[in-house]
């Protein structure tokens, strides 16, 4: 049954004190009354089968009951045996999923606002875009990760629930979505999804009021929804946040400059992931278009600083190559440069699925020689798999050419 739209207000949240309230329109699903969303703990736990209960241990029943059944954790727990041990580790998990649920609900809770008004946008989003790594992400620490991620959740459920808070909406979009990328980093993917799919609604009410600024976040939580959509196994959903990343990052094709230059790097990073899952959905023709489009965006970006035209042996061949290293480099931002070749490497794969083999070995060749230009500029082995995987695929391609 489809849901009617509504005009609602939600309420922002930060871990900063300096910063201003904010209540925007945002669409939301409708509900009954302010708290229509909060659902009451039940009184007790569903009853089954009598069993006698061993120490530390519950049903996944009981389980499901306090956590909601698509929590990630209910995907984690072993299907055939009725009763779960309470480990340190499932303990920890089914705490900070509790504390998701509870921002979830807070926000559907505080989505019923009065009167609204807005303020500049802070300063952190008057850069250019910029998606980085997040410290912790690198450290691959799930402890320090689960520590900070407990720490987020609470903070945000109190800012949430003081009256007296003094926070902006565009800042607590900035802190959610940090929060949905650890829980995606501790794999607890449905919780990811569900603060992220909250970062999406936010940007989407703040890009109605300053299109230039916060465009390229919408275009970012959207890629950032997808991901974690395709992790749940949800190809639908991971479709169509993607094709709302396309569709917005279209819009964002602008002028060569640095904040050009960062919005086609997006834009192409949306239609590569688009065509990764247009080629699961086996909808190989579309995929390719994609793909192409998303090699395309960027060649167009590398040949507007070409100083002169494009000789003609590059045309269809490799525009880098127009290029001193050292000159492309002052130039263009690394970032940029491994896209293109995370483009070319996922357009080499797709032409490989459509059986064009001597075209898909060309553009893994140029994928695999960018690859191994741009890793000494990242962290030790961090391109070493898409090396490796690059390097096999041609090997592949080239025993099934005839002799």
């Amino acid at each position: 049954m489809s849901l009617a739209r509504m005009e609602s207000r939600l309420v922002g949240i930060t871990t900063a004190t300096t910063r201003t309230m904010t209540l925007l329109e945002t669409h939301l699903r409708p509900t009954n009354s302010a708290t229509g969303n909060v659902k009451p703990p039940p009184a007790e736990f569903p009853r089954g089968a009598p069993q006698k209960l061993l120490n530390g241990s519950v049903s996944t029943e009981q389980i499901a009951a306090f956590i909601g059944s698509s929590s990630t954790v209910m995907s984690k727990l072993p299907k055939s045996r009725p009763m779960v041990d309470l480990t340190a580790d499932i303990v920890s998990s089914l705490y900070l999923s509790l504390q998701v649920n509870a921002i979830d609900e807070s926000l559907f809770d505080l989505s019923s606002g009065a009167e609204s008004y807005y303020v500049a946008p802070l300063d952190l989003y008057r850069q250019p875009f910029q998606a980085e790594f997040i410290e912790l992400s690198l450290t691959k620490d799930h402890l320090v990760m689960h520590q900070q991620a407990v720490h987020d959740t609470l903070q945000i459920q109190s800012i949430l629930r003081s009256p007296d808070s003094n926070t902006s909406l565009q800042a607590g979009a900035w802190e959610m979505a940090d929060l949905s990328l650890l829980l995606g980093e501790l794999g607890m993917c449905h919780e990811a999804a569900k603060i992220c799919g909250w970062v999406v609604r936010i940007f989407r009410t703040l890009v109605k009021i300053d299109r230039e600024v916060y465009t390229p976040y919408l275009v970012h939580s959207l890629f950032s929804l997808s991901g974690l959509f395709i992790e749940e196994h949800n190809l639908e959903g991971a479709h169509e946040a993607i094709s709302e990343s396309v569709a917005v990052g279209w819009s964002l094709h602008m002028p060569t400059s640095l904040i050009g230059e960062r919005s086609r790097v997006q834009l192409s990073c949306s239609l590569r992931f688009s065509a990764k899952i247009l080629a699961i959905m086996g909808e190989d023709t579309r995929a390719l278009l994609n793909a192409s489009e998303a090699v395309g965006v960027l060649e167009e970006l590398f040949s507007d600083h070409l100083s002169e035209e494009i000789p003609t042996e590059l045309e269809s061949g490799f525009i880098l190559r127009g290029f001193k290293w050292d000159k492309l480099l002052k130039i263009m931002e690394v970032t940029t440069i491994s896209e293109y070749a995370q483009g070319l490497s996922r357009l080499s794969f797709i032409l490989r699925e459509m059986e064009f083999r001597i075209a898909a070995i060309k553009t893994a060749a140029k994928s695999l020689e960018i690859f191994l230009l741009v890793a000494p500029f990242y962290p030790e082995n961090f391109w070493e798999g898409s090396i490796t995987d690059l390097a096999d695929h041609i090997d592949e391609l080239e025993e099934m050419l005839p002799p």
